[in-house]
């Protein structure tokens, strides 16, 4: 490997164009705030988006920087991830994709755990999830299989008043008739 080097900048102020860098971003302006004697910021992404007059160059730098920071939140495939690309880049052309991803997610992770509990949560967390109604329905399906897993009247009789439209509160109104003395 050979190392490059470049002459030193000596007689003008070292000029910096800030793409891409999110939250951090006020990191960076800090710094070059704190070097301004000999650094300033020609151009910054940031200052494009704020003013919504982006050109062609920069709104391309925007879609590369979001798609990057898109591989990375896929890459991870956590509900952390895609909330922080939310956090990150609130005007997203790619915003809904991400929301829905980690929908998904999330919707998965409740899933494998698999109790009423977790799916309660996901439905109140994600109330406007395009997995909302699947949610509810397994929300029942696990609800029902932890009533009869108690296996008292009580438990069965919870079920079927918090789940009365359930396709699995006929069963459990037949096993509670069936558990309830004449």
């Amino acid at each position: 490997l050979s190392v490059m080097t470049f002459a030193s900048i000596t007689d003008r102020k070292i000029r910096f164009a800030l793409v891409g860098c999110g939250r951090i971003s006020k990191n960076h302006f800090d710094s070059i705030a704190q070097h301004a004697a000999h650094a300033e910021v020609v151009e910054s992404v940031a200052k494009w988006e704020k003013a919504g007059s982006l050109g062609d160059e920069a709104a391309a730098l925007i879609a590369a920087r979001d798609r990057s920071a898109l591989a990375l939140a896929r890459a991870a495939n956590t509900v952390a991830a895609f909330a922080e690309f939310r956090r990150n880049y609130p005007t997203s052309a790619l915003l809904q994709e991400v929301t829905e991803e980690e929908w998904r997610v999330a919707f998965g992770a409740a899933q494998a755990e698999g109790t009423s509990a977790s799916m309660k949560a996901f439905i109140e967390a994600y109330p406007r999830s395009t997995l909302r109604d699947q949610a509810i329905s397994q929300e029942a399906g696990f609800a029902y299989k932890e009533a009869v897993s108690a296996g008292t009247p009580d438990a069965i009789a919870t079920f079927t008043r918090s789940h009365p439209d359930s396709p699995y509160a006929a069963t459990a109104w037949e096993s509670l008739a069936a558990r309830t003395p004449g």
